[in-house]
């Protein structure tokens, strides 16, 4: 301990100063967000603090050979106790990582908490011991280790070298996978934080520093042993086995799938593989018959981003068999095992996402359902945080189709997968997630039991906000547009009315409105915005938006509102697919065209999308030109209501295999 101090007394100038550079860096990295209006977003001053972080990690290099040298000109130090000393260096550098992060996180929550930001302290400290204690603290063992073993004063241009490939720098100039291996800050140094998922304090990202550190306290022993620096080789061997014992506890969870929520857009992300997956996969949804569900029993486990359940799938009775009944099921949830009640196995076959049972099935029978797997990247799952929507299959649904459809490349349209009846379900659900909300089905102690199109699991830090009979769900770091909501609800309700009166359906605005953030940066077509999902009401918004009361209602705000309800309340509402990507775009935006017209609002919106069409798909232009001069010459808006209903009727009964000709066809007659 005397050494201890005689290193920080030695250095007391050298600690002093860099503490204020470390605390200037902290103050210009992440104070900008609690105290600038357009870039407010508190939780990225943790999330987004890569050049503290990259100061810190040199300065702690730099304080690792400073303690080296202290030790190595103290006349007490011999040859003969290079462990001892090391040992002392490596609690100098502990205790002086300790004590500045106590520092700092005080420096962090005080803004934090002042601001009326609510956030989990116990999710600010972990994340805190994870970014900015753990790779300190390897830093500095880092930097003393290699003026240990190589006594110069040019060990400061390797460390250097190491502090940028190990720090935040070294994603600009690494491959992505392999830094995220390596690297002491988080995969995306300039990835804003994520409303729905939180901070990254996954167990891998806990494993991986602590694997490091390991790999970091071995290196000296190590050498001291191969180089015969140590009277006492049965220690030193003991201290190199007690190490790589506890990096090997970690292995298993290093070498898990790493739950990372990233642009969508780097190489090798799993995100970008969705659309290369479905890029060779065919959407035959429409030549299929489906299963008819009655109810599911069963139980399923959620841990974190992996999925296994056992269910027991009711049939309804139809008074035939049938041979080909198909139902769907995320491609990368495995089946393990399907047979009848009574164990004898039903063949199958499996293209994707929709799996085709090739045994005789009688309306009373029940098949009983194995499976178990990954979810998919578009909604990962973390120990914080959980969103499994009833439109994805991550429960069998008997809506046959692919979940999701290559648009463009690298791009994917989510498509919906919402049970087309009521169905009864009795799970028990087991997961170590704080808050599960879910929709229209009762729920207690993990069994959730109840009618409805699916189930929806929607969990982290979810605030509840009640206006009138409306009840709005939104991320707790979303609070400051809540005096927004009820605009969001009178835009609704008035949209479903011109829905309803031009295309005669029968639509109310669900009473449960939840607001959340897309899962990707990459996620640009509006019709993924919005889903009307049995009760409630799913709106979404790009989750680095800042989010101050007005976000939400600005003119441009509420024209894609319009838009992403264009799909939400026709097509997808009655659970057909487009089968041209560019006929779905062109449509979404004509139905907000003449929406838009009937409210006396401007929008650019709708000649957007023709002019961008009219140059990706020539053999489009001639359509295109016939409608634009119905809308152009159309001063009545009865002639576009008439329009727009044909086009949808005629595409509901194609469900969905609406082609050119076909619009051309109904263009030709409107007078």
């Amino acid at each position: 301990m005397q050494s201890i101090f005689y290193i920080i007394k030695f250095n007391h100038r050298t600690i002093m100063v860099t503490l204020v550079i470390l605390f200037m860096a902290l103050v210009y990295n992440c104070y900008q967000f609690f105290y600038n209006e357009t870039v407010f977003e508190p939780a990225n001053s943790l999330i987004m603090s890569s050049t503290f972080v990259q100061v810190g990690i040199f300065l702690f290099m730099i304080y690792g050979v400073l303690a080296s040298k202290v030790l190595l000109n103290k006349r007490e130090y011999t040859v003969e106790t290079p462990l001892i000393s090391w040992f002392r260096n490596v609690c100098f550098i502990a205790i002086l990582s300790v004590a500045y992060n106590f520092i700092f996180f005080i420096a962090i929550i005080i803004p934090m908490f002042s601001t009326g930001m609510p956030m989990d302290i116990n999710e600010v400290m972990e994340f805190i011991f994870i970014y900015w204690e753990l790779p300190f603290l390897i830093s500095g063992i880092i930097g003393m280790t290699i003026h240990m073993i190589w006594k110069r004063n040019l060990v400061y241009i390797p460390l250097i070298l190491l502090a940028s490939i190990l720090g935040p720098l070294g994603d600009t100039f690494i491959n992505d996978e392999f830094y995220q291996y390596i690297s002491l800050f988080h995969h995306n140094p300039t990835f804003p934080y994520h409303p729905l998922y939180g901070l990254p304090i996954d167990q891998f990202n806990i494993s991986k520093r602590l694997i490091i550190l390991c790999l970091s306290l071995v290196i000296f022993p190590l050498y001291s042993i191969f180089f015969g620096k140590f009277i006492n080789k049965r220690v030193t061997l003991f201290m190199v086995i007690l190490i790589f014992t506890l990096g090997y506890v970690h292995y298993e969870a290093i070498l898990s799938k790493q739950v990372i929520i990233s642009h969508g857009d780097e190489p090798g992300s799993t995100i970008v593989k969705e659309p290369l997956y479905y890029k060779e996969i065919s959407n035959t949804r429409n030549t299929l018959i489906p299963l008819p569900l009655k109810q599911i029993n069963g139980a399923v486990n959620i841990n974190e981003q992996r999925i296994k359940a056992e269910l027991i799938l009711s049939l309804e009775e139809t008074g035939i068999k049938e041979r080909n009944y198909s139902f769907s099921l995320y491609h990368d949830l495995v089946i393990h095992l399907i047979t009848d009640l009574e164990g004898n196995p039903l063949k199958y076959s499996r293209n994707a996402d929709i799996i085709t049972i090739n045994s005789k099935i009688d309306a009373h029978d029940k098949i009983k359902l194995i499976y178990s797997g990954e979810i998919s990247p578009l909604y990962p799952v973390n120990k914080q945080s959980l969103f499994l929507p009833s439109f994805f299959p991550w429960l069998p649904s008997n809506t046959v189709g692919q979940a999701f459809i290559n648009v463009y490349d690298g791009v994917v349209h989510r498509t919906s997968s919402q049970p087309k009846n009521y169905i009864h379900y009795d799970l028990r659900i087991e997961s170590n997630h704080k808050k599960v909300m879910l929709s229209n089905i009762e729920h207690s102690n993990g069994r959730f039991i109840g009618k409805s199109k699916g189930i929806t699991l929607f969990s982290n830090h979810i605030e509840k906000v009640n206006y009138q009979e409306y009840e709005y769900v939104i991320p707790s770091n979303w609070i400051n547009i809540k005096k927004d909501l009820p605009i969001i609800k009178d835009e609704g309700k008035q949209f479903i009315r011109f829905i309803n009166s031009t295309l005669n359906k029968n639509l109310n605005l669900p009473k449960r409105i939840i607001i959340f953030p897309l899962t990707v940066k990459n996620d640009y077509l509006i019709e993924e915005d919005i889903w009307h999902l049995d009760d409630h009401l799913f709106i979404s918004y790009p989750f680095y938006f800042t989010m101050k009361e007005g976000s939400i209602t600005s003119p441009a705000r509420l024209e894609e509102l319009v838009i992403g309800m264009s799909a939400a309340f026709t097509w997808k509402a009655d659970s057909f697919e487009w089968n041209d990507p560019d006929m779905m775009q062109l449509f979404d935006a004509f139905v907000s065209e003449v929406y838009f017209r009937e409210n006396k609002r401007e929008s650019n919106y709708f000649e957007t999308i023709v002019n961008s069409i009219s140059i990706s798909n020539p053999s489009m232009i001639d359509t295109i030109d016939k409608l634009l001069s119905i809308v152009n010459r159309s001063e009545n808006s009865d002639v576009l209501e008439n329009l727009l209903y044909q086009w949808y009727e005629s595409a509901k009964n194609l469900n969905g295999n609406f082609s050119n000709k076909d619009l051309m066809k109904i263009l030709e007659g409107i007078k």
